[in-house]
């Protein structure tokens, strides 16, 4: 039952994740890392700070960093 739980939570944030895509132009951006893979999740942020200071809280379901993007990742779909 969890692992099910599991898969439409992941499913759920693959489907927000790829309505729209969020990498516009090079910047700070928070970043995904699923189970599903990592994908863009916010941004882009003026600095590191101001992108870390509402980065989410790193859960079962995803793990959040900051990384500065010059280019809209392959990994990004």
């Amino acid at each position: 039952m969890r692992a099910t739980l599991v898969v439409i939570a992941s499913l759920a944030i693959c489907a927000l994740a790829s309505a729209a895509p969020v990498w516009t132009s090079p910047g700070w951006y928070q970043t995904a890392d699923t189970i599903v893979g990592p994908f863009v999740w916010s941004g882009p942020f003026a600095d590191e700070s101001s992108c870390r200071a509402t980065l989410p809280g790193n859960d079962e379901d995803a793990e959040f960093t900051c990384e500065y993007l010059t280019e809209k990742p392959s990994w990004d779909a």
